[in-house]
């Protein structure tokens, strides 16, 4: 993530741009070492949307099943 995806393998370039963390530097590289605007950076802040309105209430859920599964069981461990 600290060095930009095109050096990658082909494979890894795939991978990578299903973690959302990897647009996000690279719309801070274009911005603060590019000099992008914001109609520059705009498609890549889509897809940072787009990971936020499916990841948010994922996590929402996940969250909300470990709540209730600690409540039960008075723990987190699986033992």
């Amino acid at each position: 993530m600290l060095f930009p995806t095109t050096i990658l393998p082909d494979w890894l370039q795939l991978i990578a741009k299903f973690n959302p963390m990897t647009h996000a530097l690279n719309a801070m590289r274009a911005a603060l070492l590019g000099g992008a605007n914001f109609s520059q950076l705009l498609p890549t802040l889509e897809i940072l949307l787009l990971f936020a309105l499916v990841l948010l209430p994922v996590s929402m859920l996940v969250f909300s099943w470990t709540l209730q599964r600690t409540k039960i069981t008075g723990t987190l461990s699986h033992r």
